[in-house]
C-alpha cells in the first residue's frame, strides 16, 4: 500500500509517459475506489498503463467518427473533451445524447422508408390497373404481375403472390 503522495507521483509519471491527461488518470484511479488503495505501486502503474491505452483507443475512435451527422460529431467531440478533463460521467452523458439522437433519426428514416414502400406499391398497383385497360392477351398477365409486385414492395404479407394468368 502506497501513500497518497506516492500514488500522486505514480499518476503524474504514467500521465507523462503515456501521454494521457493527468485529470483523466486521476478520475480513473478515483473510480477504482478502495481497490486502488490495496494495490502496490507496481500494480497501480500496470493498471493505469492499461487504462491509458484504453483511453487512447477511445480518443482515437471518437476523433475519427466524422462521417456522421454534424450534431452527433459535435456531441462526440464534447465527450472527448470531457473525458480529457477527467469528467467520465459527463462524457458518458454526451455519448448517450449522441446515441439517442442517432436512434431517433433511425426511427424517422424507417418511417420515410415505410412511406416510400407504400408509394411504390401504389404506383405498381396503378400500373396493374392501367395494364387491365388494354385489351389484349398479355394485358391481364401484366396486370397480375404488377399487382403481385405491389405487395412485394410493401412486404404486407407472408403469402407469396402465385397469380398466373
Amino acid at each position: 500500500m502506497e501513500s497518497q503522495s506516492d500514488i500522486a507521483e505514480i499518476v503524474r509519471i504514467v500521465s507523462h509517459r503515456e501521454c494521457v491527461p493527468l485529470e483523466t488518470l486521476r478520475a480513473i484511479l478515483d473510480s477504482m475506489g478502495e481497490v486502488s488503495i490495496r494495490l502496490d505501486a507496481a500494480q497501480v502503474v500496470a493498471k493505469l498503463t492499461e487504462k491509458a491505452a484504453e483511453f487512447r483507443s477511445i480518443k482515437n475512435r471518437l476523433s475519427h467518427f466524422s462521417d456522421g451527422d454534424p450534431h452527433v460529431v459535435h456531441l462526440r467531440m464534447q465527450a472527448l473533451e470531457l473525458l480529457s478533463r477527467g469528467q467520465l460521467q459527463q462524457a458518458d452523458l454526451k455519448l448517450a445524447e449522441a446515441e439517442s439522437y442517432d436512434l431517433a433519426a433511425i426511427g424517422d428514416l424507417e418511417s420515410i422508408l415505410r412511406g416510400k414502400r407504400v408509394s411504390a406499391a401504389q404506383s405498381r398497383a396503378e400500373r396493374g390497373a392501367l395494364a387491365r385497360l388494354r385489351w389484349n392477351a398479355d394485358s391481364y398477365r401484366e396486370a397480375a404481375n404488377a399487382l403481385c409486385g405491389s405487395g412485394k414492395c410493401c412486404r404486407l404479407g407472408r403469402r407469396r403472390c402465385r397469380a398466373t394468368v
